[in-house]
């Protein structure tokens, strides 16, 4: 059988791409890479749909979000032409970066940024920890439990833990445009089956004053971090319906997305929510890096525009 052309660059990106994360010691400067075939390294085979089980709150997600939860067919973010691969020196290492959207909003997910080692001392944290379960804050601060929310969540404090502390110093090399000493403290999330946060943002937002628990005087929360520390067997990805993709995290991977704009105010594009496990425990840690403090207010003009994943490159 003859390839077509675009069957045969999806095979010859696929191997380079390949080779650069496997072999980081053939690279002795920054490399970048086109590539229409990156995301599809990492895409789980397509789960069957047969019978799958209702689950709580499921009236807070559409049809449409859903579908991209459950079917990467319907993904084809990793199709386009700016999908791009790149291995950045940082120190003595590399960090194996895949940028899925460059801009509205920032959104990136790094391979393999954390060791098992690392990755297991946390799950055994959380292990011991009482999972309570987590809160949704309405648009008046009010907390209280809701089905848009349905997860079990503790916090895992960096002045307690030095394998937290451990995460915490490693994100901070791998992404020095960030100030992760602005960040809240590390939480610890599992969700079961159906278990699911619908779509929402992580920006806070109020009518009024803002409540004494949201602590504003470290500013709003610029961006998110996420380390994937236990995969479900079937959903619990993070899905993007703007940007009609959802990233799906081996543990040891992490990924990033700003949630406001270079003049602080929200960026709508990070609407996101956390897809419903199916099957198996999904487990993550979770912070949200604050405004106050961030260097990377100074390189760029304060306009009511995105970001640019090219800070992040820096």
């Amino acid at each position: 059988m003859k390839l077509n052309d675009s069957v045969k660059k999806l095979i010859l990106t696929s191997v380079v791409c390949l080779i650069i994360y496997s072999f980081p010691s053939f690279n002795e400067v920054n490399h970048f890479l086109y590539t229409n075939s990156v995301f599809s390294l990492s895409k789980p085979e397509k789960s069957s749909t047969e019978s799958e089980p209702k689950f709580v709150g499921e009236e807070h997600w559409s049809t449409e979000e859903q579908e991209l939860c459950k079917n990467p067919d319907v993904d084809k973010i990793w199709t386009r032409a700016d999908a791009l691969c790149f291995l950045k020196r940082r120190g003595l290492g590399f960090s194996k970066m895949e940028i899925v959207s460059w801009s509205n909003p920032v959104l990136v997910v790094y391979r393999d940024m954390f060791s098992q080692k690392q990755i297991k001392g946390y799950s055994r944290i959380v292990e011991k920890c009482e999972m309570e379960e987590e809160e949704v804050v309405d648009e008046h601060g009010n907390v209280h439990v809701s089905s848009v929310r349905v997860v079990n969540g503790s916090l895992t404090e960096v002045s307690l833990y030095p394998e937290v502390r451990s995460l915490v110093e490693t994100a901070a090399r791998h992404i020095p445009a960030m100030n992760f000493k602005y960040s809240e403290q590390v939480l610890g999330l599992s969700y079961l089956p159906g278990g699911h946060y619908s779509a929402h943002h992580d920006f806070l937002e109020f009518q009024g004053e803002a409540p004494e628990h949201a602590h504003l005087e470290e500013g709003n929360r610029i961006a998110t971090f996420i380390i994937s520390v236990e995969k479900a067997d079937v959903g619990g990805g993070t899905v993007f319906p703007y940007l009609k993709t959802t990233v799906r995290a081996n543990p040891g991977d992490a990924y990033i997305w700003f949630n406001m704009l270079e003049n602080q105010e929200i960026d709508d594009m990070s609407y996101h929510g956390g897809c419903p496990v199916i099957s198996g425990k999904k487990l993550i840690a979770t912070t949200w890096l604050r405004s106050k403090g961030q260097h990377i207010f100074e390189r760029v003009e304060g306009k009511r525009q995105s970001f640019h994943a090219k800070e992040l490159l820096r």
